[in-house]
């Protein structure tokens, strides 16, 4: 897909926090013996809102068909975590909701998220980072108060009461499906970075990128999906709702013996070709 002039991926930028996130919270959840969680399992507990929903706005939430989410629910009310209950607004439907157990998967997975930011902003120094942009502004005469939160807080802030200006976050994205970003560009998702869950798209720009991502997650014509994503690229680098500040460098290592590597800016960095691998030298011989 379109670069940025500078070389990296919108891309590559957006999404794969939550990646790294969800093994590290999968991990959790097995080593505290809820061991029949599978990541496919815990992409229903975040979308399950409290007040639990159908299955059918499950599957939208997911961008996934009805039968498929519907398997999903089946396997945790197997196990315990959610149940069906009669839909007080309509007596033919039913209610997803948490069980007892699944509420109790939830709290962990806050704990676990809390964590888990507090380590990474030990170890990236979001604090130095936002002082050192406190400070460039002031040189332009621009004035900014820096509020650090704990992660909870800071996701009650930019997803429900909106109580902020501008919000410092670090994300990133392993998958380069234009469709693995659908949770964070599309105006009405949670996830927005910008004016979340909006009923309507609030500009004429956004509803540009809502017609553009959802004309790509349905086509099966890899040029048009490219044509799509990168007009998207384009709008976002015209509009700039999100300032991206910098690109971590990727370093690999690897052996004489592998002549055809090609390192990749893309997760896995290293091995993304290894089907095109072949060893040289005396030792591969027999092998």
């Amino acid at each position: 897909m379109t670069t940025q002039p500078d070389g990296f991926l919108i891309g590559s930028l957006l999404s794969a926090v939550a990646a790294e996130l969800e093994h590290r919270v999968l991990d959790g959840y097995h080593a505290a013996g809820f061991t029949d969680i599978r990541a496919v399992h815990a992409h229903i507990f975040r979308l399950l809102p409290p007040e639990g929903c159908r299955i059918t706005e499950l599957a939208e939430r997911a961008y996934g068909s009805k039968q498929a989410i519907g398997y999903l629910v089946e396997y945790l009310e197997d196990h315990g975590y959610v149940k069906r209950v009669p839909d007080p607004n309509d007596g033919r439907a039913q209610i997803i909701r948490r069980t007892e157990r699944g509420w109790e998967v939830n709290r962990m997975a806050r704990d676990l998220v809390q964590q888990i930011q507090t380590e990474w902003a030990q170890q990236l120094g979001e604090e130095r980072m936002a002082s050192m942009i406190q400070q460039d502004l002031a040189k332009l005469g621009i004035k900014i108060n820096i509020v650090t939160l704990e992660f909870p807080s800071l996701i009650e802030r930019i997803t429900r009461t909106l109580d902020y200006e501008t919000c410092l976050l670090g994300l990133v994205n392993i998958d380069i499906d234009p469709s693995g970003l659908m949770n964070v560009l599309l105006s009405s998702a949670g996830n927005h970075p910008w004016n979340p869950s909006q009923k309507t798209p609030a500009t004429v720009w956004e509803a540009e990128i809502d017609r553009l991502m959802l004309a790509q997650a349905a086509s099966g014509d890899t040029a048009a999906r490219k044509k799509s994503f990168d007009r998207v690229q384009e709008i976002l680098r015209e509009q700039a709702p999100m300032v991206f500040l910098l690109h971590p460098n990727s370093l690999s290592a690897v052996s004489s013996r592998l002549p055809g590597a090609k390192p990749s800016p893309f997760f896995p960095h290293t091995f993304w070709d290894a089907e095109h691998f072949a060893l040289a030298g005396k030792s591969a011989a027999g092998k």
